[in-house]
């Protein structure tokens, strides 16, 4: 699968697929997708990787809110990736599973190679060390 974030119409029906009749604690409508792009693109900005070199970095995305550790039943949540294309961020799966309350929710994102080496360079050039 790899469908353009610009593409409403495809993700929402991507989403509608993977998650069923769950609605709760899911990921319903490709506006919460984009938000994630945003979100991911924003950071490779804080960690210094320039746009010329954004093209495979992925994020990882787990959906929900945070539930009591007391909540008892399973959670059905959509798990997304989406990766960024030279042209921009592109959903490349969905799936919805069941979890428990307690199983891990929110971003992760994925750096190749030559964007780690970019960012740690922003981080080193924020301090020196001693000799």
């Amino acid at each position: 699968m790899r469908i353009k974030i610009t593409d409403t119409a495809a993700i929402d029906a991507a989403l509608a697929a993977a998650n069923g009749r769950a609605h709760t604690h899911t990921y319903t409508s490709a506006a919460q997708l984009a938000a994630l792009a945003d979100r991911a693109e924003a950071r490779l900005t804080d960690l210094g990787v320039a746009k010329a070199k954004r093209k495979g970095a992925r994020v990882i995305a787990r959906s929900g809110d945070r539930l009591p550790n007391a909540y008892k039943f399973r959670v059905t949540r959509t798990s997304v990736t989406l990766e960024r294309g030279a042209s921009g961020w592109f959903v490349a799966h969905v799936a919805a599973r069941d979890h428990f309350a307690s199983e891990g929710r929110g971003m992760t994102l994925v750096l190749t190679a030559e964007q780690d080496a970019a960012a740690v360079a922003v981080f080193r050039a924020q301090y020196t060390t001693a000799a």
